[in-house]
């Protein structure tokens, strides 16, 4: 299991100041990250060449970027819209998610997560059938147009600031699994966000459990409540003891992917190499970690 942050780490600084993807890239390898997940949302709000219509150029600037650099991208994160809402240009946000996929490709990132959607007026209500029947629409056509340039998409537990696990589709993992088994798919699985399943107050080693063979990605942060979030592990409230044992125990094979990009917030720019290569010996520890519960969990099988 390999060690990974998204280049978002540098955005959302506290001044408006954030930090461009090339240097982003640059700061998390010299910090000593040889795996990186590409963050395609960043590209799209920072209006990087991206949005243009030279966005290959781009993307390939990128790659060079990352290999110069000796970094890796195998996991990505597509741009966030909710393609549910009747309201939103879905011709622009539909090239956008179709940039993203062929964006994946050049980078060779194995694995692009995606946010599900919720129809408004079904928010809060336990049943949601036209939430459900937008979202198999939704990953199936992209899961399939993904699937011809060889990436993997993976659907995104989500989290709701009310708090309550049926305000939105696919909180639940129950809903999450239905509607990945419903499209079908061999590359289209699952992303678990063991922060979001933190503020909801989930059992999260059920929930791995239960995931199973779906889950090829996690996103690693902390939370101490729904206004201080994606900071680094055991700075917040989550039992990372019960999610790194899930992991060893249910045999997650994928990257151990960190989303910190508040744990730098306030950080001076000066610090923040330091800060980031901190967050790298964390990350390692952690994987460190889910090895020996894995090798005290086979000691115990065979006792």
């Amino acid at each position: 299991m390999r060690v990974s942050t998204s280049t978002n780490i540098l955005y959302e600084r506290i001044n408006g100041e954030n930090i461009d993807q090339r240097t982003a890239i640059r700061l998390c390898a010299e910090a000593g990250y040889q795996v990186l997940d590409f963050c395609f949302h960043d590209s799209v709000t920072l209006k990087s060449g991206f949005l243009t219509d030279r966005w290959q150029s781009y993307m390939e600037e990128m790659k060079r970027t990352g290999e110069a650099c000796g970094v890796e991208f195998a996991l990505g994160h597509a741009v966030v819209y909710d393609f549910c809402s009747g309201t939103i240009d879905r011709e622009y946000y539909d090239s956008l998610m179709e940039r993203c996929i062929l964006g994946a490709e050049i980078l060779g990132i194995a694995w692009l997560v995606l946010h599900p959607s919720t129809m408004e007026t079904e928010r809060f209500l336990p049943d949601k059938p036209e939430s459900k029947k937008a979202n198999l629409a939704f990953f199936q056509k992209w899961g399939k147009f993904a699937l011809d340039h060889g990436v993997g998409l993976a659907v995104e537990g989500m989290w709701d600031s009310t708090l309550d696990v049926e305000a939105k589709y696919a909180i639940s993992v129950d809903e999450l699994i239905d509607l990945v088994d419903g499209v079908d798919l061999p590359n289209v699985a699952v992303c678990w966000d063991f922060e979001h399943g933190s503020i909801m107050g989930m059992n999260q080693r059920h929930v791995v459990e239960r995931l199973g063979k779906r889950l090829k990605a996690v996103h690693i942060s902390d939370q101490t409540g729904i206004n201080n979030i994606h900071i680094l592990p055991y700075q917040g409230v989550t039992d990372w003891d019960e999610v790194l044992q899930a992991l060893a125990d249910f045999g997650y094979k994928g990257e151990f992917n960190f989303e910190i990009q508040w744990y730098l917030r306030r950080v001076p720019e000066e610090l923040l190499l330091p800060s980031i290569r901190y967050s790298g010996e964390l990350g390692n520890w952690m994987v460190k970690q889910i090895e020996r519960f894995g090798e005290r969990s086979r000691c115990d099988e065979k006792a």
